[in-house]
């Protein structure tokens, strides 16, 4: 995750996210969260070129699928 690539962001994301529905995570799992959502949030504003707004609507419709 150190490295800032997005696929291991949206790895990150998606594990933590199914986790987060079973139990509380913690707070070091909900800053790595956070970091990882920033950068694939950032990536997809940038290659579609929306606002943050949409790029999260975006990323909530990846999860639940």
């Amino acid at each position: 995750m150190k490295t800032g690539k997005l696929e291991q962001a949206a790895e990150v994301i998606k594990v933590l996210y199914e986790q987060e529905k079973k139990k509380k995570l913690s707070s070091a799992e909900c800053r790595i969260l956070g970091m990882a959502r920033q950068i694939v949030l950032s990536e997809i504003i940038s290659v579609y070129e929306i606002n943050s707004e949409k790029a999260e609507e975006l990323l909530a419709k990846w999860l639940e699928n």
